[in-house]
């Protein structure tokens, strides 16, 4: 190979986590250059740009796009979108949606040698020698002081350092490199610099790998080959070595690890993962496009609707009233609402650890409850949660009235209600004290109460009852003429 190394053609950023992209026009879309961000083996299109960026830069979940130079010379474009995770659809979105950001510009002054993000703002190098970098700060530019002796050809990069920087000057010496950062500068301040060499690892210099956990280069050899390698205080260390794909590509840091990034004919984007501790380099696999969330939510207006339904029937379908009240066995008294809470957590344990054993999730995920979750899948443990909650009082409340997370909480059982007149009430609770066990509810009215409890489960909206009864009677109580009842101290 004659002069100096290629530079892969594909325009990509990596923050180590999210994956930037910016694809040119696919045959079916011809609007322009593609931005597209990829997290957990999925991409998406965030926009669209009229012409490809000079550079992206990447941190956390946000990019930088810096655009070519208006014509003339004139000031450089800026733009931004950030990447936000919506953890009810389970989904990732760009803010501001339907575009990006517009930042200030760049004031004209000359060749853009390299952009890198800061303390949460972006710097840009200008110029070839002497350079200008320059911070955003608010609504405009400020120029940040340089180290003197910065020689041709000097780059602003990502570059990941142990001080926490995170970016650098870079620019080759040679077959060496030498990186120049300041690891004490914050956004307004003035900089102190330093500058470490790194040996050999300038040679071949195609790519400073953004998104790598350690400081990393893309090396072409004098035949053409490619590799990758860490830069070392006593040399580079050689990853892996690979052909270039036939399509545009380049090479991002994930995690530990690396990835080929290349975009076919058809607009496809494919990675190839390269693993850092055994140098092997996997077959190129393509994105899977995110998939819509607009049939996610079908569920929750359902849920909602039974909800409605379930409300309007314990008011339209419960026992006539009239002049008689609900009323508990005489030395009875309801179930603190408290106590109900609490038995109810203690007797969704076993449901609990079946969930954990077969899905194999963590317990923060059985917080995803269907109700509120618009990703079903992820609603799969606390649907399995639920349903043998459910099961497993259906089978303790038809057996015994009670089950072991209300007896653990005050020895509370599901008693009959009558409904007597306002004298029989004064009689009743005139009468002699209650032995235990309180007259219980009729097996048949206990599997009722238990069915209509699995539908309150799945839909805790209607949960509320309980809270506004003066008996604390929620809605399987209130359908079946039942209550949660303990003997009154």
């Amino acid at each position: 190979m004659s002069g100096p190394p290629s530079v892969p053609a594909l325009r990509a950023a990596s923050s180590g986590e999210h994956l930037w992209v910016a694809a040119p026009a696919r045959p079916d879309r011809p609007e322009g250059v593609r931005i597209l961000h990829s997290t957990r083996g999925a991409v998406r299109d965030c926009g669209s740009l009229d012409a490809m960026p000079d550079a992206l830069v990447a941190a956390d979940a946000q990019l930088w796009m810096v655009m070519p130079a208006s014509s003339g010379g004139g000031a450089t474009p800026v733009y931004s979108v950030r990447a936000t995770y919506n953890p009810i659809s389970d989904r990732w979105f760009s803010e501001p949606i339907g575009r990006f950001d517009v930042l200030p510009s760049i004031p004209a002054g000359g060749h853009l040698s390299g952009a890198a993000s800061a303390d949460r703002t972006l710097l840009a190098l200008q110029g070839q020698a002497p350079y200008v970098l320059l911070e955003q700060r608010g609504a405009g530019w400020a120029e940040v002081a340089l180290p003197s002796g910065l020689p041709g050809g000097t780059m602003l990069h990502q570059w990941p350092s142990r001080d926490g920087t995170g970016w650098a000057l870079i620019a080759r010496d040679g077959d060496d490199l030498r990186a120049w950062s300041a690891p004490e500068w914050t956004s307004g301040g003035a900089p102190e610099w330093s500058s470490v060499s790194w040996p050999g690892s300038g040679a071949g210099l195609g790519l400073v790998v953004s998104g790598a956990s350690r400081p990393t280069v893309l090396r072409q050899s004098a035949d053409g080959a490619w590799s990758l390698a860490y830069a070392r205080a006593d040399g580079p260390l050689e990853i892996a070595a690979f052909p270039a794909p036939d399509t545009p590509w380049t090479v991002v840091g994930v995690g530990d690890s690396f990835a080929i990034v290349s975009v076919s004919e058809s607009g496809e984007v494919k990675t190839a993962r390269i693993d850092a501790v055994e140098g092997t380099v996997g077959t190129a696999t393509a994105l899977a496009e995110a998939p819509s969330t607009a049939g996610d939510w079908l569920h929750l207006p359902l849920i909602g609707a039974i909800t409605i339904a379930a409300l309007m029937a314990a008011f339209l379908l419960r026992p006539p009233v009239g002049e008689r009240v609900p009323s508990l066995p005489a030395g009875w008294e309801p179930m603190d609402s408290w106590r109900r809470a609490v038995g109810l957590a203690l007797d969704m344990v076993p449901g609990a650890l079946v969930a954990l054993a077969l899905t194999g999730c963590e317990a923060k995920d059985l917080l995803a409850m269907p109700a509120w979750t618009a990703a079903t899948a992820k609603a799969v443990p606390s649907s399995i949660m639920l349903g043998c909650t459910a099961l497993w009082c259906l089978l303790w409340e038809v057996a015994i009235a009670s089950t072991p997370g209300k007896l653990a909480t005050g020895r509370s059982r599901i008693v009959r209600v009558d409904r007597l007149s306002p004298r029989e009430q004064a009689a009743r609770a005139g009468g002699p004290a209650a032995e235990w066990p309180a007259p219980a509810a009729t097996r048949a009215r206990r599997a009722v109460r238990a069915l209509i409890k699995g539908i309150v489960l799945f839909a805790p909206a209607l949960a509320f009852l309980a809270f506004v009864h003066p008996m604390q009677m929620g809605l399987p109580d209130v359908m079946t003429d039942t209550a949660v009842a303990r003997r009154r101290s």
